[in-house]
């Protein structure tokens, strides 16, 4: 028994250190994608074949390098990307809060305009040239405003 087992672990390990891939660079429309099956028509497709024998190959080890790199400069992009979209978010959000004030501010003064216009009309003769100078200066800073 023991004996097999030795046996089969020698098969195992004769076997197993060699690993095949074919990957596709495909690139369609300026943009580059990698796959394991072959590329949509229309697009540009190279085919790659790689092996790698475990750890005692000696292109693994740059290859491995080459993954962490690749691994560290993708999550770099992953963050300044979402820093990014932070960021715009809190720009739309103020563009957005300082729009519903300017609204409110003229609705406030297109009221003060309104006002001004009953004071105007209920006005005795004595107070209507005040009245005229108080509609006329809530007018301009209406239409100074809310242009």
């Amino acid at each position: 028994m023991n004996q097999f087992l030795t046996h089969s672990f020698v098969l195992a390990m004769a076997i197993a250190p060699i690993a095949h891939a074919e990957i596709y660079q495909c690139e369609e429309n300026g943009k580059i994608s990698y796959s394991q099956t072959a590329c949509k028509t229309g697009s540009k497709e190279t085919q790659r074949q790689f092996s790698v024998e475990n750890n005692s190959n000696p292109g693994y080890g740059k290859i491995a390098e080459q993954l962490k790199k690749d691994k560290a400069e993708s999550k770099q992009l992953t963050d300044k990307r979402h820093k990014e979209e932070v960021k715009y978010e809190k720009e739309v959000k103020q563009i957005t809060l300082k729009a519903e004030k300017k609204k409110e501010k003229c609705d406030y003064l297109q009221m003060q305009v309104k006002w001004a216009a009953e004071n105007l009309e209920n006005a005795s003769p004595k107070t209507q040239s005040q009245a005229r100078t108080k509609l006329k200066r809530a007018k301009e800073k209406a239409e100074f405003f809310c242009k």
